[in-house]
């Protein structure tokens, strides 16, 4: 007896997986090449360094880049059914949709505390990433206190960044 949802041909369901898993690299790919080419209408720099469309083609090369490695990867994707056909469902990874609503609740939060300027960019951007790391990974009393230190070097060091070297408006507590 097959499992439940195993069709009779066991390659079409994963020939379906393929193509969903070939979309979104190509989605991305889209995206990114619409970023790139709308960022090269602003206008040409004038007091900063680099102009306000080096942010945005920076970034959208790199999701170029990650939809091409993600586009490779589900075409060099080979699919074992040798154990579904033998009745035996695949074990993946386990859903954790506490996880999300808690991922996505944080990062609304910290972009209304940015957009408020109640705190500065300091401050919420390493509580926002410890929050992060906390909820993805469990921890001791001493790694918390790294990571803690980590964090709020990095987030004076992004701070610093963005208003000394692209002349970003940030926040300031």
């Amino acid at each position: 007896m097959q499992p439940v949802g195993l069709r009779k041909h066991t390659g079409m369901k994963y020939r379906n997986r393929k193509i969903l898993q070939t979309i979104f690299p190509v989605c991305l790919l889209v995206f990114s090449c619409f970023i790139i080419v709308d960022a090269r209408r602003l206008p040409a720099p004038a007091f900063e360094p680099l102009g306000a469309a080096a942010i945005p083609t920076a970034i959208a090369g790199i999701v170029l880049l990650l939809g091409l490695f993600l586009l490779r990867a589900s075409w060099l994707q080979e699919e074992d059914v040798s154990g579904l056909e033998a009745g035996r469902e695949r074990s993946g990874p386990r859903k954790r949709y506490d996880l999300v609503v808690v991922m996505s609740a944080l990062l609304l939060l910290y972009a209304g505390l940015l957009s408020l300027r109640v705190l500065g960019f300091i401050a919420p951007t390493a509580v926002f990433l410890f929050a992060l790391t906390r909820f993805l990974k469990d921890m001791s009393l001493k790694s918390a206190g790294i990571y803690a230190l980590a964090y709020t070097l990095l987030a004076w060091s992004l701070h610093y960044v963005f208003t000394r070297f692209f002349v970003i408006d940030l926040p300031t507590f």
